[in-house]
C-alpha cells in the first residue's frame, strides 16, 4: 500500500468464528495481487518487495501446515488484497452460546535446547524464530558475527547456527573461531552457496551439518532434531 496515502491507505482485519473453526481475514487497500504472483505468492523466495528475501509468506503456509492449519489469498472485487488464515477451534474453548469456558491443556512436546542464530538477514531470522521457538527451542538472535562469538563465549549454547555469507568474518570463520574458543556444543551453517566447495573448506572441519538455502521448515526441524536429541 506504499504508493496509496491518506484515507485510502487501510487494512482490515477481522476474526470469523464458526462452530469447528476460527478464521483470521486481513484485507487492504492496496492494487491487489499481480496475477503473474498470485499462483507463486506461497513459494519461498517470492517477493514484490526490494530488500526483502520473499519468505515471510511460504514460513507462514509451511508453519500453518504443522497446526493442521491454511493460508489462502485472493483479490477482493473492490480492489485489495485478501488473506485469510484458517485454523481448527482449540479443544475445550468457548463456543459462543455455550457454557463451556475453561479451555484444556494441548500436549505439546517441548525441547529445552537454547540455540544461537547468527544471519545479517532479518526475514532468514524471523522465519526460523517462528519454526523454533513454538516447539519449545529458547532462540536467540543477531546479525554481527563477533557479537555471536561473544555470545557464545558467555552463555551456554546447545546449537549455533550460522549463515555463511556474513560480512566482517563469514560463518565458515565463525565455526572456526567457536572451536578455537572451546565450543562444544553442534555447529550448522546455512549456505546457498555449492556445498561441496564449502566442506572441502578447512574451516568447515567443526561444523556438524550444513544446510542447503532454500530450505523448508520442517527440514529446518528434522535437521536441528537429529543434531540436538531430546
Amino acid at each position: 500500500m506504499r504508493d496509496h496515502g491518506g484515507d485510502r491507505r487501510q487494512l482490515r482485519v477481522r476474526i470469523v468464528e464458526d462452530d469447528d473453526t476460527v478464521r483470521l481475514v486481513v484485507a487492504d487497500s492496496g492494487p491487489g495481487i499481480a496475477a503473474s504472483v498470485m499462483s507463486q505468492v506461497f513459494q519461498p523466495f517470492v517477493t514484490t518487495k526490494p530488500g526483502h528475501a520473499g519468505l515471510g509468506l511460504a514460513a507462514a503456509h509451511a508453519a500453518l501446515k504443522h497446526f493442521g492449519g491454511t493460508i489462502t489469498c485472493r483479490n477482493a472485487c473492490t480492489g485489495g488484497a485478501v488473506f485469510e488464515v484458517t485454523l481448527a477451534r482449540a479443544l475445550g474453548a468457548a463456543v459462543p452460546g455455550t457454557d463451556a469456558n475453561k479451555f484444556q491443556p494441548v500436549s505439546v512436546r517441548r525441547h529445552g535446547a537454547k540455540i544461537l542464530v547468527v544471519d545479517d538477514d532479518d526475514d532468514i531470522v524471523t522465519v526460523i524464530r517462528a519454526f523454533l521457538e513454538p516447539i519449545g527451542y529458547e532462540v536467540v538472535t543477531v546479525s554481527d558475527s563477533d557479537h555471536a562469538l561473544e555470545l557464545a563465549s558467555a552463555q551456554p549454547f546447545d546449537l549455533v547456527l550460522c549463515d555463511i555469507g556474513m560480512p566482517k568474518r563469514n560463518g565458515l570463520d565463525v565455526c572456526q573461531a567457536l572451536r578455537a574458543m572451546g565450543f562444544r556444543g553442534k555447529i550448522a551453517l546455512m549456505t546457498g552457496w555449492e556445498t561441496k566447495s564449502v566442506r572441502a573448506d578447512h574451516r568447515a572441519a567443526g561444523c556438524d551439518l550444513i544446510l542447503s538455502k532454500p530450505f523448508f521448515g520442517a527440514d529446518l526441524v528434522r535437521a536441528i532434531g537429529a543434531l540436538l536429541p531430546d
